[in-house]
């Protein structure tokens, strides 16, 4: 996981600067190993795998919901722990587009990612009421 865009100051950036600080190490790590996708993203694995992969999700987790409470410290830890699984999942979801195809296909559909974080971020995060 690359650390950099997770460090101290990452939270105290603007909201499209952090989901671009986040996203690009992401991005390029995913272009370049694509067979850690197929390994790490399956559903089905056997419990070694399944078990060897669980660090790195966890630390994952743990440190997208830390720059998130730094950004959000009024939400709930309840809250805290859906808006960062959300935010994972939103990633691992258009992840796939981002990183195939031709490069003006993948670099559309970069901004759609970044454009849906963001604004889904600006409202969980700026406080908006439980829909």
């Amino acid at each position: 996981m690359h650390t950099d865009a997770f460090d101290g100051d990452a939270a105290a950036l603007p909201l499209d600067g952090l989901v671009e600080r986040v996203l690009a190490p992401l991005v390029r790590f995913n272009r370049e190993h694509r067979a850690f996708k197929a390994l790490a993203g399956r559903t089905d694995m056997p419990p070694a795998l399944t078990e060897a992969t669980a660090p790195l999700h966890r630390a994952l987790l743990d440190r997208v919901a830390g720059v998130l409470a730094t950004r959000a410290p009024q939400l709930p830890p309840a809250d805290l722990q859906h808006v960062t699984v959300v935010t994972i999942q939103l990633v691992k979801a258009l992840m796939p587009l981002v990183t195939a195809g031709e490069p003006v296909e993948r670099e559309w559909y970069g901004r759609e990612l970044r454009r849906v974080l963001v604004g889904y971020l600006t409202e969980r995060l700026d406080g908006a009421p439980e829909a």
